[in-house]
């Protein structure tokens, strides 16, 4: 999925930070799945020390895929300067509303979705996320048209927590 993401973006500079936010992704996949399992077992209440590293993880992970958003964002920006023609004329020209980083980070989790719904063969999920990444890919080649003729905006996410 990483090279269909590339083959649209074709920025030389945003392989690994794509390859960091699909890291991040798995990481915090695999945590919140074992949060799931270690509390559906009946003695849950004894595992409370697993199940608060598994929040740390995905907490930690979390940040990871923030950060490696903004700096697909920040990257992109740095490409392609919005111009003063860039007028927004709906939320889909919004590069805040929905940026870049954002779009790159669904068509990820779609992945990993829809390899977990092969696996316990749950083939309508499977293809309901299917179609959902392929909209959001759609969405992304129809950004990109934009951002190579009126340039990219990307303000950092301001956190407080």
């Amino acid at each position: 999925m990483i090279d269909e993401i590339l083959n649209i973006v074709n920025v030389d500079d945003i392989k690994s930070k794509i390859e960091c936010l699909a890291d991040a992704n798995f990481q915090c996949f695999q945590a919140n799945m074992r949060i799931i399992e270690l509390r559906k077992d009946e003695e849950s209440h004894t595992k409370w020390k697993q199940i608060s590293d598994n929040e740390y993880i995905a907490r930690t992970v979390g940040e990871k895929r923030v950060a490696a958003k903004a700096e697909i964002n920040s990257t992109i920006a740095s490409l392609y300067p919005k111009s003063n023609d860039g007028a927004i004329s709906s939320w889909t020209d919004d590069d805040i509303v929905y940026s870049v980083g954002e779009m790159i980070d669904r068509i990820l989790i779609e992945d990993i979705k829809q390899t977990w719904f092969l696996d316990i063969k749950e083939n309508e999920k499977y293809k309901k996320s299917r179609d959902w990444q392929n909209r959001v890919l759609d969405f992304l080649r129809k950004k990109f048209v934009q951002i190579r003729k009126h340039g990219y905006e990307s303000i950092e996410e301001m956190r407080t927590y």
